[in-house]
């Protein structure tokens, strides 16, 4: 007998898709996928594909981790700032001297960076005086954006959850984007099963500490819940691969 907890869940599991497949849309246009809203009372889940759900999980593994780090000392504060300028740059001193630009076009173009990525190179090498040659650096770029625009890879990129910059031409972006949006659908099912277990997680440790019956009830319906949604969410991933392995390019 289906209970009202089970199609509460069912419901978030189709909704599920419906949030990946306006992502992937807003993907075709370049526009990042608009966020909902964060949990309003207790009970009532997040919906973990959003960007400030993904952003909030992000903070507090930072929190995590910053609370077992060891304090910075006093003296390392200059080497620390140095480095971090150096982290800022695109390309080392050497890469700028060589100026084998058409291959530093193609490595971007690999990665699927977008045309603005010269200017940011400029800016390194402007440090040196040094002036890239764009006229090379387009045409390695564009030869290196044949390996990046193909099915195969855009499976791999939505995979790994990178975002897709626009910058493939018309003639393979259809083909890239069938790839890119299975392999994105992959990520966004781990992302929510990620998000689940840190719930379920969270909830098992705050549970021994109830303060009374009502509160450790609210905790095991909590678990409950979970459980049921990370079965759903399993169920999900694996369809969504099974998908993935279906296309034919």
């Amino acid at each position: 007998m289906t209970t009202p907890t089970m199609s509460a869940a069912v419901a978030r599991g189709t909704h599920m898709k419906g949030v990946a497949a306006a992502a992937m849309a807003a993907t075709r246009v370049g526009a990042a996928a608009a966020g909902t809203e964060r949990r309003a009372e207790a009970g009532r889940p997040v919906d973990a594909l959003s960007a400030p759900a993904k952003a909030e999980a992000l903070h507090l593994r930072c929190l995590h981790r910053n609370a077992s780090m060891p304090r910075l000392h006093p003296a390392a504060l200059p080497l620390l700032f140095v480095c971090l300028l150096a982290g800022c740059s695109t390309l080392s001193e050497d890469e700028c001297r060589q100026g084998d630009w058409e291959r530093v076009g193609y490595r971007d173009g690999q990665n699927g960076q977008a045309p603005e990525r010269i200017s940011t190179h400029r800016k390194s090498c402007s440090v040196y005086r040094l002036e890239p040659d764009e006229t090379a650096w387009r045409l390695g770029r564009e030869r290196g954006l044949n390996f990046y625009c193909t099915p195969a890879n855009g499976l791999s990129a939505g995979r790994r959850g990178e975002r897709y910059a626009g910058v493939c031409p018309e003639r393979t972006e259809a083909a890239f984007l069938r790839g890119f949006e299975a392999g994105r659908e992959i990520h966004l099912a781990r992302e929510h099963i990620d998000y689940l277990e840190q719930e379920q997680r969270s909830i098992e440790v705050r549970m021994p500490g109830a303060r009374n019956e009502e509160e450790l009830r609210q905790y095991s319906n909590q678990l409950t819940r979970l459980r049921l949604e990370r079965e759903l969410a399993g169920r999900e991933l694996r369809l969504s691969e099974q998908r993935a392995e279906r296309l034919r390019w």
